[in-house]
């Protein structure tokens, strides 16, 4: 079996954009630090951190905001590079490749001679002031990821070796193992497992297993019964026994779709809306064997009649939005190249698009009895892919369910290609009105009067004492008054109470004689409806 060498240039999202190393900077993705510099590090920025957290620490942070484009665009060269060494080449992401140590160690002299030469030729070709790069030898590629990261600049783990490289590392090096996206490790979230990564370190860290060692001692059912195929492959990997290794396992046959372009497109945003549905159609295929495609081939023609072809790899599997996600980052460093710079590069537009699926594994998805979606969603999902082709991928949007106290908050959208990666997150929300949610919410809410028998104001105190029973409210100061029948709550909420806008609120739920249920707000003594039940 051939060993994987995977290099690692640490902190790739900021040598991408151009930060200084000795500055304090962080890059973010969403609310969560994706990398910070070592000058960050040094004040307690740590990969994860939420952006106030990591403000509080480092009150100079500077922050970047993440582009996988850019990073990928940059790292084009790179892996031009790697691929003039060693052609058998896969990328993981943006600042990772593995390879096979097969062929190149013997052409070059030994593994060692192969790991120093790689190194060479990559640093050689970095600007300057980027991190030298690192690689890690082992077994399997998950834990030649560990290696990678704990190398100084080179670590070779002993052939058959893996189980006892992983042995005394703690439990959290999974993360790492599971996940090569970044996006997924802030999440902690896996595809194809009933329980999250994160929620299994938790797990045994209660039950006092706290290094991969220990976790490999289990009986692999026990761990598979109570955490399920997380567990499964958490066991295999603690094991240094991953089945995802480097060479296929369970190679079925070739798969492969094509789409011709005419006229052809010359810009990587065209020809990933163009291909997203031929993307789809060959994952579709694959779930219906109960496959899963672990290595794609993306191949384009020009009308020139160049080719360039480029392997991806996914840690767990790919999806449509990811495999299209890569189509556009390799197609962005394709086009974007310079036609001085001696890389790959298209010279006409783009003619044809190739998809293979290079290794593939079972088990795939289950899927319904229909074996797919119905007519109603295919119409659905056609019309949204028309308003993109219409508006731009970056206009188009989905709404999704998150935390918050005030029903304004309740729901956020984000963009369509994001729908089915979008995780709330999951904490405690003190002051949250319980369900149902209410129906409207006007934009602005309505500044109302709430009066009790007596017609007073009701006002509601520091601990949630309401003055007296609300008796009748009217919109504004010259509405007519209306009878409240029944009412709930109050519900104190504390919204954003570190920042300078901040506020303190008290929500109230009426039921008028109109039978019109309305969800009231006070603050500074001044009553609002800010939603209405239907």
């Amino acid at each position: 079996m051939s060993r994987s060498a995977v290099l690692w240039l640490a902190d790739w999202p900021l040598t991408a954009a151009d930060v200084p190393a000795d500055e304090p900077v962080a890059v973010l993705r969403g609310d969560r630090v994706l990398a910070s510099t070592p000058e960050a590090r040094r004040q307690g920025v740590r990969r994860g951190l939420r952006r106030r957290q990591a403000q509080t620490r480092c009150p100079e942070l500077r922050l970047v905001e993440d582009d996988p484009m850019r990073d990928a665009r940059r790292f084009e060269p790179v892996v031009a590079t790697v691929l003039d060494l060693v052609p058998a080449t896969q990328v993981l992401r943006p600042g990772l490749v593995v390879s096979s140590t097969r062929g190149p160690a013997r052409i070059h002299g030994g593994e060692v001679a192969f790991v120093d030469r790689l190194r060479s030729v990559v640093d050689a070709g970095l600007v300057d002031g980027a991190p030298t790069s690192r690689v890690g030898v082992a077994d399997t590629c998950a834990v030649a990821i560990l290696a990678a990261r704990r190398a100084s600049p080179t670590l070779h783990v002993d052939p058959g070796g893996d189980a006892d490289f992983c042995a005394p590392l703690p439990v959290e090096a999974l993360r790492e193992m599971v996940d090569h996206d970044p996006a997924h490790a802030l999440r902690g979230h896996t595809r194809y497992a009933d329980t999250s990564m994160e929620e299994f370190i938790a797990g045994v860290r209660r039950l006092g297993i706290t290094t991969l060692g220990a976790l490999a001692v289990l009986p692999r059912r026990s761990i598979a019964d109570r955490f399920g195929e997380t567990g499964r492959r958490a066991h295999l990997l603690a094991r240094g026994d991953d089945p995802h290794r480097l060479a296929p396992q369970d190679l079925v046959e070739d798969l492969q779709v094509r789409r011709e372009l005419d006229p052809p497109a010359e810009h990587a945003e065209a020809v990933a809306f163009a291909t997203r549905r031929t993307a789809e159609d060959l994952l579709h295929e694959l779930a219906r064997r109960g496959l899963v495609c672990r290595v794609v081939a993306i191949t384009v023609e020009t009308e020139h009649g160049e080719r360039l072809e480029r392997h991806w790899r996914s840690s767990d599997g790919f999806d449509a939005p990811t495999l299209v996600e890569r189509l556009r980052w390799q197609l962005d460093g394709w086009l974007s190249a310079p036609v001085t710079s001696g890389e790959p590069h298209p010279t006409g537009g783009i003619c044809l698009v190739e998809l293979s699926a290079v290794e593939v594994l079972r088990g795939g998805r289950q899927l319904t009895l229909s074996s797919g979606p119905s007519d109603e969603q295919r119409r659905a999902y056609q019309a949204v892919t028309r308003l993109e082709g219409l508006l731009g991928p970056d206009h188009v949007f989905a709404a999704r369910e998150q935390g918050g106290r005030g029903p304004g908050s309740w729901v956020v959208t984000v963009p369509w290609e994001q729908r089915e990666t979008f995780v709330a997150a999951p904490r405690p929300w003190p002051g949250r009105i319980p369900p149902p949610a209410p129906a409207t919410i006007p934009t602005t809410p309505t500044n109302v009067e709430l009066c009790d028998e007596t017609g007073g104001i009701v006002a509601v105190s520091a601990r949630g004492e309401i003055s007296a029973p609300p008796a009748r409210v009217r919109a504004g100061s010259s509405g007519g008054w209306i009878r409240v029948v029944s009412w709930s709550g109050p519900w104190l909420a504390d919204e954003r109470w570190w920042e300078r806008g901040g506020r303190r609120v008290a929500r109230l739920q009426i039921v008028d004689d109109t039978g019109v249920a309305r969800l009231l707000v006070v603050e500074s003594g001044r009553w609002a409806m800010e939603a209405r039940y239907d």
